[in-house]
């Protein structure tokens, strides 16, 4: 797992011998001018919106040099959370982000949501970059647990043999009289 500038590419080359014979190179460069998987917090949760927050993975295929135009295998985001979230999966929806800056709709992804663990796949996801938002309830693990609490959720790309992840950890007050703190951090 690496973390990508967005201004670097990465190159990595290997190399084949046979004894102290070079039989062969291979060599695989990644651009990084769009992160492979970005997680964000879109809307804080409050007191006023009965704690619900609102997240977004952006994930892209982009700057992997194995990934073409017409990538016929999936995409898959894997985004684990800690037990202060339980995501509404009723609100789920996936986007492809087009190159004119508008999204589109895509109806045709799978999911799964168990033990804290959603996991998205997006099949024939070819060399594009889609968007995928969702909304979870914050909550307290029990009744006498400290405010403010942090809540923390790592999305993670599966893409043809790569591997990217991004957290997001954000900090709220829970109590009755609790507001969100503006804040966090996204690695």
């Amino acid at each position: 797992q690496q973390a990508y500038d967005s201004t670097d590419s990465y190159t990595n080359t290997a190399t084949i011998k046979s004894g102290d014979q070079t039989v062969g190179n291979v060599t695989d460069t990644v651009s990084s001018s769009i992160e492979p998987v970005e997680k964000s917090l879109i809307t804080q949760p409050t007191k006023d919106n009965n704690f619900v927050a609102e997240f977004s993975i952006t994930v892209s295929g982009e700057g992997y040099s194995d990934v073409s135009e017409d990538f016929s295998g999936e995409y898959t985001v894997v985004d684990t959370h800690d037990n202060h979230m339980i995501i509404d999966t009723s609100t789920l929806a996936v986007y492809r982000l087009e190159s004119n800056g508008s999204e589109t709709s895509v109806t045709n992804y799978g999911y799964t949501y168990n033990n804290n663990t959603l996991t998205v796949t997006i099949p024939e996801a070819g060399k594009n970059t889609y968007r995928i938002v969702y909304e979870a309830r914050i909550q307290k693990v029990s009744n006498n647990e400290q405010q403010p609490i942090t809540y923390t959720n790592t999305a993670t790309i599966y893409i043809n043999g790569h591997t990217d992840d991004s957290t997001s950890s954000e900090t709220v007050d829970l109590s009755s009289q609790g507001s969100a703190t503006i804040g966090g951090s996204n690695s």
